[in-house]
């Protein structure tokens, strides 16, 4: 008589824990992302080529042409995960940047791009500076 009791007892507690911890381990971590993100993608899965910039001549913005490619060996339906953050320094050391989303994008499939990064007027480009880093959605 004396077990039953101590199940009765026990029982209750076991299954709050066993259920905690099932709900922690469900948990995403920081860097691991969750269901969806990214859509299966890396950012290493896209690739940047044939970049040309100049100053335009008002001198208020940077023109950056550019080819976006899709390595990864698969399509992207319906969306892409992909933005690209473009910074360029200016000769007196002043930092600009845009993001610009990249389009979804068949396998192997190559698609011209351009951004139009702004800098204030009377500031001159250091096109040696320009970079781009490829970001993916969270």
């Amino acid at each position: 008589m004396m077990r039953k009791q101590n199940v009765k007892r026990v029982f209750p507690l076991a299954l709050t824990a066993l259920l905690m911890v099932a709900g922690l381990m469900g948990c995403s971590k920081k860097n691991d992302p969750g269901p969806g993100s990214g859509n299966g993608f890396k950012i290493t899965d896209i690739q940047i080529s044939n970049i040309v910039a100049e100053q335009e001549r008002a001198g208020s913005q940077v023109h950056v042409a550019y080819d976006v490619k899709n390595v990864s060996g698969k399509d992207m339906v319906d969306y892409s995960p992909f933005d690209i953050l473009w910074t360029v320094k200016t000769t007196d050391g002043t930092l600009y940047q845009q993001e610009r989303s990249i389009s979804a994008l068949k396998k192997d499939a190559v698609s011209p791009d351009d951004v139009w990064i702004g800098v204030s007027a009377g500031k001159v480009a250091d096109l040696s500076t320009l970079k781009y880093e490829v970001l993916l959605d969270e």
